[in-house]
């Protein structure tokens, strides 16, 4: 609250806009981002504009070698090895940027309607939101098997639905992953529903921003943006990993509110950029999956 006294300009107030207005913009694209769930933000740190770079390091291998205590009393010297491990890299280029920009005629109105502004705020987010999720569904084919899926299946059924998904299972407990993910189309979601191993019940709750529950030892996730690798009708990569495979950078900038030229209306406008890729390959696998119609519904 604004103590005795003090008063607000019209540019003061018209500063403070943009700021509230990127934060709410920002959030709505966390509710609703899912493959953006599934991918660690923890290399975020400090970005400013796209074409940063994000340098995540890596460790080397270490030599294991086998100790003989009956050589090692004839060695004058230590008879221990020792090595220097050679640091990897792995650049994660901030390379995507995508912008809003909305003209408001009766700025004034507007700025004292929240629920107007937090209403262009879900629909600047959920814009945004489709470009990342979009992109990050699309790496799927970067993982340990590259474009080669783990398990192709076009004959996908409720009966046959949990060995897919199983052998994926299966190919991460290999690695030695432990927090499983896995996303989902809604016709797969669908058929573990009518194989009784997904509850009505989990369909509800968190399923609005994507999360259904621990189902089949994965944190499964539904999103209607998994890649396709054509446009065939139930046709999906499925992608499953660790929550370390893939890194996420984001960052809203550049927001600011401006009065238009030759109109008397006033615009907010803001930057979004991001990258993200795989950074963990050996612990992503993917699913060429096809669904077929049930036939003992």
């Amino acid at each position: 609250m604004p103590q005795a006294g003090m008063s607000f300009g019209n540019e003061e107030i018209r500063d403070a806009v943009p700021v509230i207005f990127a934060a709410k913009v920002l959030k709505e694209i966390e509710d609703k981002l899912v493959f953006g769930k599934i991918a660690t933000k923890e290399y975020e740190g400090e970005i400013n504009e796209v074409g940063d770079r994000v340098v995540i390091r890596g460790l080397g291998e270490v030599t294991i070698r086998k100790y003989d205590p009956k050589t090692a009393k004839t060695v004058p010297e230590d008879p221990v090895q020792y090595e220097t491990p050679q640091d990897s890299a792995i650049f994660l280029d901030v390379d995507q940027a995508y912008y809003y920009g909305i003209s408001e005629g009766d700025i004034k109105k507007k700025q004292s309607d929240l629920n107007h502004m937090a209403n262009y705020a879900e629909k600047a987010g959920f814009g945004l939101d489709k470009k990342v999720d979009t992109y990050i569904a699309s790496l799927y084919n970067t993982g340990a098997m590259g474009a080669t899926p783990y398990v192709l299946d076009a004959t996908v059924d409720s009966k046959s639905a949990t060995s897919a998904i199983g052998e994926l299972w299966d190919a991460l407990e290999l690695v030695n992953v432990d927090r499983k993910f896995i996303v989902l189309p809604s016709w797969l979601v669908l058929r573990l529903l009518y194989a009784g191993i997904v509850n009505a019940d989990d369909l509800k709750g968190e399923l609005k921003n994507g999360f259904i529950g621990r189902v089949l030892n994965f944190e499964m996730y539904q999103s209607n943006r998994c890649a396709q690798p054509d446009t065939t009708k139930w046709h999906h990569a499925i992608m499953a990993g660790s929550y370390d495979a893939i890194a996420f950078v984001q960052q809203l900038i550049e927001t600011e509110q401006l009065r238009l030229q030759g109109d008397f209306a006033s615009a907010t406008r803001g930057l979004h950029v991001w990258g993200s890729r795989v950074i963990k390959p050996k612990e992503l696998y993917w699913a060429d999956l096809q669904g077929v119609a049930e036939t003992n519904i």
